[in-house]
Formats: structure tokens, sequence, C-alpha cells
């Protein structure tokens, strides 16, 4: 651990530029990034006509000293949304805590509408605790009486694809009765239209030719229905995204009159011989 610390020190010194009161020079080093950027994004508005926005890391967004120069405020989604060993409707309930708190963040942050980056947890068990974590080992709270440990190691994780379905339903549920009122968008991370990739990409969610997306039902499917379940949490993804859609005209559109682009099908199916993704 002290050689870790004085390593970190030392690249500290080295992007402060080294020597002098270190506070200074980070202020220092702050305000050349904040100029550069705002320099930059004055160019690409000079270039580009439309909505210009900077993609944030879900932990480090709140640093961000840019975005009044910006139209949206977007950042990764990995954010921990339950404790390792909860589940049902202790699960669900605690992932719609955590979508409120989030989106009350996010709007403290900036009065700008909000797009998430990267939405989507891998299949495995405990995926909503570290959504970024997909090969490493960690210790984590759980959610036992005493807030006991447990060591995971999240390659050899069983596979619960019930999980991330949950998840993208607490936030269906919270944009639905009006949280996250600034969302504009989001990209699911990572879709694909061919089943084996599953096997080498852990957050990998399958389309599937002439297959109904429903976000309703889903409940009711067997825990190891993989494909049922991928179906489900695109189509709600989707509804999500549908809800995001009906507020982009105020944004992207309202100066020029247009009518918002059309909802899609909550039942959409994605037609056999489409390109693959």
């Amino acid at each position: 651990l002290r050689a870790e610390e004085r390593v970190r020190r030392a690249w500290a010194r080295t992007v402060l530029g080294g020597g002098g009161d270190d506070l200074t020079a980070l202020n220092d080093r702050r305000r050349r990034l904040d100029a550069f950027w705002r320099a930059l994004i004055g160019e690409v508005r000079a270039r580009y006509p439309g909505p210009v926005t900077y993609g944030a890391n879900f932990d480090q967004y709140m640093s961000v000293g840019f975005w009044d120069a910006l139209d949206a405020v977007a950042r990764t989604a990995y954010f921990p949304l339950s404790r390792y060993g909860q589940s049902g409707a202790a699960q669900l309930e605690a992932m719609r805590g955590a979508w409120r708190r989030i989106a009350d963040r996010v709007a403290a942050v900036a009065d700008l509408p909000t797009i998430l980056l990267e939405l989507g947890w891998t299949r495995r068990l405990g995926s909503t605790v570290r959504p970024y974590s997909y090969d490493r080992v960690e210790v984590l709270e759980t959610a036992a009486e005493g807030a006991g440990l447990a060591c995971v190691h999240w390659a050899t994780q069983p596979e619960a694809p019930r999980e991330r379905v949950v998840a993208m339903q607490a936030l269906a549920d919270v944009v639905a009765s009006g949280g996250f009122p600034n969302l504009r968008g989001l990209s699911l991370w990572k879709l694909t239209t061919r089943p084996e990739h599953r096997a080498i990409e852990p957050f990998a969610a399958v389309l599937q030719p002439g297959a109904p997306y429903s976000p309703t039902g889903w409940p009711a499917l067997a825990a190891d229905d993989v494909d049922a379940l991928d179906r489900a949490y695109i189509g709600l993804a989707a509804a999500i995204a549908d809800s995001a859609r009906g507020r982009v005209a105020s944004w992207t559109q309202a100066a020029e009159g247009a009518s918002p682009p059309p909802r899609s099908d909550p039942d959409f199916r994605i037609q056999p011989g489409e390109p693959e993704r």
C-alpha cells in the first residue's frame, strides 16, 4: 500500500507540473482544462448546428465545470443500484429508490436535458451492485442482517439475467411516475444480433429477428429463459426511450414547430433480414 501511495503521489506531481503549492497548481490545471474544453465546444458549434454534449463518467459528472456551455448532461450509467443478495420486491424497490436519487443528483448539477450513456448490466448475479465490474474480484457488502461481506469473482458468477431486467423495470417505473423529467435519450450497452456473442461479451443483449419485444409480462418468465428475458430487457429500454423521445421536441424541434418523432409499437418486432449490428 505504501508503494502504491508513492506511485500515486509521483503521478500527481507529474500531472500538476511538480513543485510549488499543490492546491494552486491543481486549480491552475483545472482552469486550463476548462478553457480548453470551452474553446473546443465553441469550435464544434461553429461547424455543427445541432445539440452538443460531453460524455462524463457516472462518478465524475459532478466535477465537470463546463456543463453551462453544453446542451445536455450526458454520462455513463454504471450507477450501483442494489446490495448483493437482494431479490424480489425488496430489490425492485431498492432500485427504484436508487434511480430517484440519481435523478435528483443529476438535476442538481445542471438544469439541462439528460442522456444516459452505456446503460446496461451483465447477465451475472449481482450485476446491479457494481455494473462496471465483470472480471475482477471484489468484496461487497450484502443485504444480510448486520451487513455481512461477500467475496465475488465476477467472471465466474452464476447467470442471473432477470436481475438486469429488474433494473430496467425500476428505471421505467421511475420515468413513468415523473422521475427523470429531463431525460432525453439513452444508449443501450451492448446490443448484438448474434447469440454466440453471449459467450464472449457479458453485457450482450441479443436482438432476435421476428420476435416481439414486449416490456410487460416478464415476471412470469423462467429464470433461465435468456432469449425471452433479453426481449423484455430490450422492450423496457425501448419504452424508456419512447418516453424520452416524447420530450425531445421541446429540445431540438420546437423552434421549427415540428412534431415529435412517432412513438414505436410497444410490441415492436425486428424484421428478418434486417442488417446485423
